[in-house]
This record gives structure tokens, sequence and C-alpha cells, in this order.
């Protein structure tokens, strides 16, 4: 259509936009489909790539952040058929999806099976229409998780058994660290990286001009080196775990050469 767009009147371009976001969808949907046959088939693993999302990040020219995104998405709905309809429906997008799919998979201990259908239709309902949001649908799940948070079990601050830590490897070497964890974990690391995070004193005029995720950052590096200076690291594979930093190639890739 590219250079004849200007033939077309106010509604037949807000006509092809929304059908263009149609096909679009579309597309997404049958991608995620089609990660979950890979997944299913184990698909990559013939080819020597270690997840889909290495494989979809080193044929593509999207980040390995994007990928992972798409392919966990697609994990998730492979095991929430019902959210998947909605999504396969159009009724809600990547990021709707993704949310009432976490959930399902992390709900309330307390919530009872008739409990669980009541609320994940809630969800459904609410995040198919106009006005929903990703702000909103959070918040009506964390209003179901305090609903459901006051049985037996745990409320879902206080449940370790829904902690998580996804450590990965990026394509150039580095770390990606992602976690989900209880209220009185998180407390104890934020405790201890909040000393080590603080802005450096000025010094000769200058200010520590560091970012709060740079200083975090920096804080985790040396809480790892005090911990490994102190000797309590269990021992793995007879030798105690270090980190070192990866030595650097002295040869230039191949598009510098």
């Amino acid at each position: 259509m590219g250079g004849e767009l200007w033939k077309l009147n106010d509604t037949q371009l807000m006509a092809e936009t929304l059908a263009i976001s149609a096909d679009i969808h579309a597309l997404q949907v049958q991608r995620v489909d089609l990660i979950i046959a890979m997944v299913e088939r184990d698909t990559v693993k013939e080819h020597d790539y270690c997840s889909p999302a290495h494989w979809l990040a080193a044929a593509t020219h999207l980040e390995i952040g994007e990928c992972q995104r798409i392919t966990s998405l697609a994990q998730l709905l492979r095991l929430e058929p019902e959210v998947r309809a909605a999504y396969s429906a159009g009724l809600l997008d990547a990021e709707k999806a993704r949310q009432i799919a976490y959930f399902c998979q992390h709900y309330p201990t307390t919530m009872n099976p008739c409990d669980f259908t009541k609320a994940r239709t809630i969800l459904l309902d609410h995040a198919s229409q106009n006005i929903a949001t990703k702000a909103t649908v959070r918040a009506l799940i964390h209003r179901l998780e305090h609903l459901f948070g006051t049985g037996d079990g745990p409320p879902p601050g206080e449940d370790t058994d829904r902690n998580a830590l996804f450590v990965s490897t990026t394509l150039r070497g580095r770390i990606v660290i992602k976690a989900d964890l209880d209220a009185v974990t998180g407390a104890r690391l934020r405790h201890l990286l909040s000393p080590l995070a603080a802005p450096r004193p000025e010094t000769n005029g200058i200010t520590d001009d560091r970012p709060a995720s740079k200083r975090h950052a920096d804080a985790f590096a040396q809480l790892l080196h005090l911990v490994e200076t102190t000797g309590v690291v269990p021992v793995e594979g007879g030798v105690t775990p270090t980190c070192r930093s990866p030595r650097r190639s002295t040869t230039s890739p191949p598009l510098l050469r």
C-alpha cells in the first residue's frame, strides 16, 4: 500500500489500521502455537540450542529478552488452555494473557477448584474488556490473592513455595536475573544490599551520579565478593565456587576485522 495511502480517506485509514492490527495478533498467536509445538517436541535441542528463546534470538534480529518473553508466554499458555483460547480469539493481548496464565499457575493454596475456576473467569472477563489495562488486571489479581490469602495456607506475600529465581546467559555472555520472592526473603536481600548501594559521599565536588539500578548492581557484586571471602560458601564438585570475569577475546568479531 505504501505510497498510495493518500488515496484513503480517514475512515479507510482507521479500518486498514485495525485490519493490520488483527493480522499482527493472528501471526503472534500462530508464533506462540509453533513455539508450543517446538517445546513439546524439544525441537531446538536437536539443533544444539539450549532453548527456543536462544534459537529465535540467533535466527532473527530480536533481542534475547524479547525472545524469552515470547517463549515464556508460550510455555505458560501451553499449561493454561482456557487462557490460550482467549488469547487466540483476540480477547487478550500478550501481556494480559501472561498475567492471567501466571496467576493460574501460582494461585493461592487456599483456593478450592470451584473458587479457582470462578477467579479465572472473572480475570478473563475483565481482561477482555476494552477498558482493561495491565494495571487493572494486576490489581484484580492482587485482590484475589488477598481475598484467598487468609485461610489455612500462607498469604501470597509469605508463601515461600512460590519463590522463583531465573538466571540465564545472553548471547553476548551477560547474565540476566529475574526473581519472585516472598516478602521476608525480599526484605533480607534489600537489607543486605541497602548499605552497599548507598550513593558514595561527595569527593572533591564530584557526586555519585550512578542511577539506582547501577548502584544496586554494584552492590550485588560486592555482596557476592563478601560471601566468597567468608569461606562459608558450600563446596561444589570439590571446588569452592568463585566469580571470575571471563577472558576477553583478542580476536575481533568478523564485522570488525
